[in-house]
């Protein structure tokens, strides 16, 4: 299994974790985020450069230069390793070039004829990259090298769909395996009290598909009244861009902006003080935002979106409103408000919890190896 994004640590970490728990010494994990201090082997990632360091933010030609380079070099790494050893599955977490070009189609069929009958998986986080520019050309790119996998993941069946739909892929050659919560262990009860105002908290990555921007309007439209009662905090990352964006929606309206990364302590500390998580996104494929917050003893409020619905399945309807609507959004916050703080989803986290582990992740993905190896095609997914 290979992750050549360099994203995501603690996803690659736990991922490293759950499989290598379920397979033992016959898993292999290489990761540019590097994981020497977890037992991943290493790739090559260019940033760790001291003179490419001040690229890494930018989003600019250069970054993009580095990232083809770093993409080229990985791929003749895998492509080295796969002549030194027989693998019976190759597993690929992303496709490092297929959001901007078509490399791939070439680079893939190459190393599966280097892997001498491997079978192939490729796990699909999101249906489009989030900063994809142009889907169409995504689009073309991705149904000429989708199908060359065995079997593509998806985590949730709204994802699955979607993807065979948009992508030309058939339901058999799908699975949906949820991933599990980056943090594995229950959050501390040591915090304060819950007192004073009702606290409503969006945090991870602040972006347009995240509709942190939905969220401040909604908010702005509740009135005084609702202000002096509660209070909104977002946290997490934002563009130069958009975080003006935000300051100048928000205007006079008492939001609480915390630009930045946040790190675990921090978000577990307001993840303890929140009374509701919001998560009013345009769209999305799988939230480790939601999946992070069934640790904690707080209300939920998510837009109707499919992936949102399958992975919060039992939660009550007003835990969902529409999807893009200020209004419906500004409406459900008003009756959380005037419902006030209270452990109301306390059975269906309990629940969640149970579900959305790493180990049941690892169980899953390791029967599917095997369903492919054994018979060459997949079955229907059941859940």
């Amino acid at each position: 299994m290979a992750d050549l994004s360099g994203r995501v640590l603690e996803y690659d970490e736990r991922l490293w974790k759950a499989m290598s728990d379920e397979m033992g010494g016959k898993f292999e994990f290489a990761a540019s985020m590097g994981g020497k201090n977890w037992g991943a082997r290493k790739v090559w990632r260019l940033w760790e450069f001291p003179g490419l360091r001040r690229w890494k933010r930018s989003a600019g030609i250069a970054k993009r230069l580095c990232k083809a380079v770093e993409g080229l070099v990985n791929y003749v790494w895998i492509w080295w390793r796969l002549g030194r050893r027989n693998y019976d599955v190759v597993h690929l977490q992303w496709l490092p070039f297929s959001e901007f070009c078509g490399l791939e189609k070439a680079i893939i069929p190459c190393l599966q004829r280097r892997a001498k009958g491997a079978k192939w998986v490729l796990t699909q986080h999101n249906i489009y990259p989030h900063s994809c520019r142009n889907r169409e050309a995504y689009r073309k790119r991705l149904r000429g090298i989708a199908p060359r996998f065995d079997a593509v993941v998806l985590h949730n069946e709204s994802a699955k769909r979607d993807f065979c739909r948009e992508f030309g892929m058939p339901e058999e050659k799908c699975r949906s395996i949820p991933f599990g919560c980056y943090w594995d262990m229950p959050p501390s009860r040591t915090s304060r009290e819950k007192t004073g105002k009702y606290r409503i908290l969006h945090f991870g990555g602040l972006a347009s598909y995240k509709g942190s921007d939905l969220l401040v309007e909604a908010f702005a439209h509740l009135g005084r009244k609702c202000w002096d009662c509660a209070e909104l905090r977002l946290a997490g990352k934002a563009s130069p861009e958009f975080s003006r964006k935000l300051r100048s929606l928000a205007g006079d309206v008492p939001i609480e902006f915390r630009f930045g990364f946040l790190p675990q302590e921090e978000l577990k500390a307001e993840l303890e003080a929140a009374d509701l998580v919001v998560l009013p996104y345009r769209e999305i494929g799988q939230s480790a935002v939601l999946l992070l917050s069934f640790l904690f003893d707080v209300d939920l409020l998510a837009s109707n979106l499919g992936a949102f619905l399958d992975t919060m399945t039992g939660a009550p309807s007003d835990c969902f409103f529409e999807t893009g609507n200020v209004e419906s959004l500004a409406s459900h916050l008003r009756a959380k408000i005037a419902r006030g703080r209270g452990n109301w989803l306390k059975d269906q986290l309990v629940k969640w919890r149970k579900v959305y582990r790493w180990d049941t992740m690892a169980r899953k993905t390791v029967a599917l190896y095997h369903e492919i190896l054994t018979t060459g095609q997949q079955r229907p997914n059941k859940q």
